[in-house]
């Protein structure tokens, strides 16, 4: 979405509540038409909005519709095709031999499933109430911090190129990009990761990593590992 200029419909003040009405570049798929005037009321869900059908006239649009710039992408893979409840191939133990965090910051459990023709995985960290972020993260709504959920991602990379493509040395963060979060992570969920390393060199890498619960994308980024 492009807004050009914003208005309260008071008098051309800008608004500082949750609805603007905004002039929107053109979207023909969306129904959006350059030098019309729309309506815009933001989503608890982050990165969606509820815009108003357009008018001419800035004073005056009826009709609601969905337009959300953020909807997921598709998954890397489908889930469907892999047993989400049977035991996992590498369990807690064996990432331990593997990845060097310990404690509160390991937050990876299980890795289900792999192709490593294909540079696939699928790994799950079971939030708990006893995370060492539920007291301060948030206080009587315990939410899974996104850095967090960033580490988890990292963490299923690191121990895919380790385990599996037998990287040797210690793995470090190299870049984090185009993350989004777009839903929440509650103690009794587990989170699905869903990784794709999309390019692999001799000391970096990057990782495609989507979280998933009940079904629902919570959050997808792009995680880059260099051997240090």
């Amino acid at each position: 979405m492009c807004g050009v200029r914003a208005f309260d419909k008071s008098g051309f003040l800008p608004l500082q509540g949750l609805s603007l009405v905004v002039e929107l570049g053109s979207n023909s798929r969306a129904g959006i038409h350059k030098g019309c005037f729309y309506c815009v009321h933001l989503s608890p869900v982050p990165g969606c909005w509820r815009v108003e059908a357009g008018s001419r006239n800035w004073w005056n649009a009826p009709k609601a519709f969905i337009l959300g710039p953020a909807m997921p992408p598709p998954l890397l893979f489908d889930l469907s095709q892999i047993d989400l409840s049977g035991k996992p191939i590498f369990d807690a133990d064996a990432i331990r031999r593997v990845n060097p965090q310990r404690f509160e910051m390991e937050q990876l459990d299980g890795i289900l499933w792999y192709d490593k023709e294909e540079f696939l995985i699928l790994g799950y960290k079971d939030v708990t109430g006893g995370e060492f972020w539920v007291r301060g993260h948030i206080p009587e709504r315990p939410l899974m911090p996104g850095v967090i959920m960033i580490e988890a991602a990292a963490q299923l990379s690191s121990f895919f190129v380790k385990q599996i493509y037998q990287v040797e040395g210690f793995i470090g963060f190299a870049s984090i990009d185009s993350a989004k979060f777009r839903s929440v992570v509650e103690p009794g969920h587990r989170l699905y990761l869903l990784g794709h390393i999309t390019q692999f060199k001799r000391r970096k890498y990057t990782c495609a990593v989507q979280g998933v619960v009940e079904g629902v994308m919570v959050f997808d980024a792009v995680v880059s590992g260099l051997n240090v």
